[in-house]
């Protein structure tokens, strides 16, 4: 890498670029994933054609949660652009901060990508022991909650990585817009932070899939 020196101290131009690309490549990632998962389950279907419906309903859970992840990983993008746009790159630690928003970034796929394959595993497994016809859906798509939580914890520690990113240069300029950001990414780091605990109590019983479309209804709210 060359030195400051050379290329002058970073600023919003430099990280606008790679911003756009990770978030695209992390959105892109989990969609090359998807075919083979839900090919693994229709494979499954001709092994057991008797179990139409109880995969016909995994398959959309696993649709679901992708466009519930392209939507969560598209607000996480939209604060993180928007505060690089606002903020500017104009305090110390700024490029720290981009660094590891960018680095959650990328891990979030990964962990979403993992998870994922656990249930459709899981789901595999039972099928071959013929669970399905005794076991609830439900009680299926609700195993292993420890993956829902790694994933709120990201998403949590994402926006309040972008409040502190924020909080920095409103400290100084007041700006109204800055102001909106800080506020919003907190509460939404707040929010996620809520769905942990709520998945710690409840995860037995409340999929997380619920939860994430209840935030993501909250979202469009909010905006419109």
């Amino acid at each position: 890498m060359l030195p400051i020196r050379k290329i002058g101290s970073p600023n919003s131009d430099f990280w606008a670029g790679l911003i756009d690309g990770v978030y695209a490549i992390a959105m892109t990632l989990v969609a090359l994933e998807l075919p083979g998962l839900i090919g693994k389950l229709i494979e499954e279907f001709y092994k057991h054609s008797n179990d139409l419906l109880f995969i016909s309903i995994l398959i959309g859970f696993e649709i679901f949660t992708y466009a519930l992840i392209f939507l969560v990983l598209y607000e996480i993008w939209s604060f993180h652009k928007a505060s690089l746009v606002t903020s500017g790159m104009k305090i110390k630690g700024q490029n720290l901060i981009n660094s590891l928003i960018l680095v959650i970034s990328c891990v979030i796929p990964g962990q979403i990508i993992f998870n994922l394959d656990q249930k459709t595993d899981l789901v595999i497994n039972k099928l071959g022991e013929n669970i399905s016809n005794n076991k609830p859906i439900i009680q299926i798509l609700i195993d292993s909650p420890s993956g829902e939580i790694a994933f709120f914890t990201l998403c949590s520690l994402s926006f309040l990585l972008i409040y502190l990113y924020n909080k920095s240069v409103f400290s100084i300029n007041h700006d109204k817009n800055v102001g909106y950001l800080l506020k919003s990414s907190l509460r939404r780091s707040v929010i996620f932070i809520c769905f942990i605990v709520f998945s710690l109590v409840l995860g037995r019983f409340i999929p997380a899939i619920l939860i994430t479309s209840l935030y993501v209804g909250y979202v469009f709210y909010e905006r419109n």
